[in-house]
C-alpha cells in the first residue's frame, strides 16, 4: 500500500514539473523569422531578363495595364501586344521593311481596351478593343505631353497651350494659355511659357516647361477645368519632364540635369541626389515603392519611394528608350533592335542567357 501511495505522489510531482516546463517554453518562431536568425539563404531574387521582339525595329515606348498585359510601339508604325509578359508578341500593326511610315513614339492605355499611339508625323491612332487601331486624325504638341483621363477626354501640350479633346482625340481645342507676370530688369512683364511635358494622376494634372531662363509648373486639381501656374525658385532651368505616381508625389527633371521631388502636389520642390538625369533619362515607379531611372548603360534604383537613388551598370545590348513598372515586381525596358527586357522576381537558382541582377523591394 505504501509503495502505491509513494508511486502516486511521484507521478503527481512529475506531471506538475512537465506542466510548468510547458508553460515556460518559448513560442515557436515563424519560418520567416527562423530563417533570418539562422542565416538561411534567400529563395528568390530580382533580375532583368530578355524577352525581345524578333525583328530589327527600334522600339520607342511601352505601356502595361497589368503585370503581364502590355503594348510596345516603335518604328515602321509598329504596335506589339503581349498577354504573357513578353514571352510571346502579337503584331497588331507593322509596316514592311521598306515602309516610309514614321515612328510611333508614344503609347498609353487607360485599361485593357482603350489606348492611343502617336507618331512624330502627329498622326494619332486609337483602339477601343485593345486589338484593332484606327487613325483618328492629327494632334500637334510635344510627344511626351499627352494624357487621357477617360476614354473620351484627353490633354496635350503644344507651345504655350494645353489642349483638350472630348471625343477620344478626333478634335482638340485650347483650354489654357500659359503666361506669367514676372519682374524683368525691374519692370513688370507678361512672360509666355513653353510647355515640354504633361501628366495626370486622377483629377490632378501637372504641366512643366520653360519660362525665360527658368522653369515653371502648371497645376490642376479638378480634371483640367482650371489651371494655376508658378515659377518655383528651385527650377533654375527649364523643366523637361514630369512624372507623378501618386496624386501629390512626383518628380520633374531640369535641362541642367537636376531632379526635383514634390510630395505636396507641386507646392514645394526639393532637389534630390540622382546619379544621372536630364532629358534623355526615363523614369518609372512601381506601386510607389521601387523607383527606376534608366539611361544609356546605367540604371538607378530607389527603394524609398523616389527620395534617393543609387546607380549600377545596366549592360543591356542596345540603348533603352522607355521604361514602365505596372507594379513593384514587374517592369519593362524597351529600346533599339527590338530589345525588350523585363524585371521579374524568380527562384534564386533561375538562370537565363542575358539576365542582369537587380535589387528587389
Amino acid at each position: 500500500m505504501r509503495q502505491l501511495e509513494l508511486f502516486s505522489v511521484l507521478a503527481i510531482v512529475l506531471l506538475s514539473s512537465l506542466t510548468a516546463q510547458t508553460k515556460k517554453a518559448p513560442a515557436r518562431k515563424s519560418p520567416a523569422v527562423a530563417a533570418s536568425k539562422t542565416g538561411e539563404k534567400p529563395k528568390f531574387k530580382a533580375i532583368w531578363e530578355p524577352v525581345n521582339f524578333n525583328k530589327d525595329i527600334e522600339l520607342t515606348d511601352v505601356a502595361f495595364v497589368s503585370a503581364l498585359d502590355g503594348w510596345v510601339v516603335g518604328a515602321k508604325s509598329t504596335i506589339l501586344h503581349t498577354k504573357d509578359g513578353g514571352k510571346n508578341w502579337e503584331v497588331q500593326m507593322c509596316g514592311d521593311a521598306d515602309s516610309a511610315d514614321k515612328v510611333i513614339n508614344t503609347v498609353l492605355f487607360l485599361d485593357p481596351t482603350h489606348g492611343w499611339g502617336r507618331g512624330i508625323s502627329e498622326k494619332l491612332l486609337r483602339t477601343t478593343d485593345g486589338s484593332t487601331w484606327q487613325d483618328v486624325g492629327k494632334v500637334s504638341g510635344h510627344y511626351l505631353g499627352m494624357n487621357f483621363v477617360t476614354p473620351e477626354t484627353g490633354f496635350v501640350v503644344h507651345s504655350q497651350e494645353i489642349r483638350r479633346t472630348d471625343d477620344g482625340g478626333t478634335t482638340w481645342k485650347p483650354i489654357f494659355q500659359c503666361a506669367m507676370d514676372l519682374q524683368v530688369n525691374g519692370l513688370a512683364r507678361k512672360v509666355p511659357c513653353a510647355f515640354k511635358d504633361l501628366t495626370f494622376v486622377g483629377q490632378n494634372g501637372y504641366g512643366v516647361g520653360a519660362i525665360l531662363k527658368g522653369g515653371f509648373v502648371a497645376r490642376t486639381k479638378d480634371g483640367g477645368q482650371s489651371w494655376s501656374v508658378s515659377n518655383p525658385a528651385q527650377m533654375e532651368a527649364a523643366a523637361m519632364q514630369v512624372y507623378f505616381w501618386e496624386a501629390n508625389t512626383g518628380l520633374t527633371t531640369l535641362y541642367s540635369g537636376k531632379t526635383l521631388l514634390t510630395t505636396d502636389g507641386g507646392e514645394t520642390w526639393t532637389g534630390i541626389v540622382t546619379p544621372f538625369g536630364g532629358e534623355g533619362a526615363r523614369y518609372a515607379m512601381g506601386a510607389g515603392k521601387l523607383g527606376v531611372i534608366v539611361g544609356h548603360n546605367q540604371i538607378a534604383y530607389s527603394l524609398n519611394g523616389g527620395r534617393s537613388y543609387s546607380a549600377r551598370p545596366f549592360p543591356v545590348p542596345a540603348k533603352p528608350r522607355a521604361v514602365t513598372f505596372p507594379d513593384a515586381q514587374h517592369g519593362y525596358v524597351v529600346g533599339e533592335h527590338g530589345m525588350v527586357y523585363r524585371y521579374v522576381i524568380v527562384p534564386v537558382n533561375y538562370s537565363v542567357t542575358g539576365m542582369i541582377d537587380a535589387p528587389a523591394v
